[in-house]
């Protein structure tokens, strides 16, 4: 075997500890790190067979694909950042780093939440998720609590949102 094919054998091995680890692993930053695993396995497969003349002697490499790989790396990092960026503010929303659909148990019915069969299953009254409204995790300024401007007028005191874990967020 020559050494471009073993950089591509490198790479579909890559891309597919990425995939699987992005299909069967829980935490968000575990997600990231995959989605990175599975970059860097299509980078080396496209660079591994980006040649022009199938002849070893002059394998003169081909500009277009490893111009791709390059863009593709400045894509990546930029990606990483953004989602670790958003991964970051979610932490400081919720305190938790695990999806809320990652925390369900199994289908197995002895495992599901216990609930009165004509309503919504019973959950846990401290759960991080039901505290904060699905839009406010992204909002800087707290909720107003009776629908009103959420900015106090030059006579209130302003407010502040507990987080869970009773942190506070003015």
């Amino acid at each position: 075997m020559t050494t471009l094919l073993w950089y591509a054998l490198v790479g579909v091995v890559l891309l597919a500890i990425g995939f699987a680890s992005l299909i069967l692993t829980p935490g968000i930053l575990r997600k990231i790190i995959a989605l990175n695993i599975m970059s860097s396995g299509t980078f080396l497969i496209l660079v591994s067979l980006a040649r022009r003349s199938p002849d070893p002697v002059t394998q003169a490499p081909d500009p277009v694909p490893q111009a791709m790989v390059l863009t593709g790396i400045v894509v990546s990092v930029s990606a990483t950042a953004m989602g670790l960026a958003f991964l970051l503010r979610y932490y400081e929303a919720t305190g938790r780093l695990a999806l809320p659909e990652d925390d369900l148990p199994a289908l197995d019915p002895a495992k599901q939440p216990t609930g009165s069969p004509d309503g919504p299953p019973a959950t846990s009254s401290g759960d991080a998720l039901t505290a904060l409204p699905p839009h406010a995790i992204l909002r800087e300024e707290p909720l107003p609590a009776t629908g009103g401007s959420s900015r106090p007028t030059s006579g209130e005191a302003p407010t502040s949102t507990v987080l869970p874990g009773g942190r506070h967020r003015p």
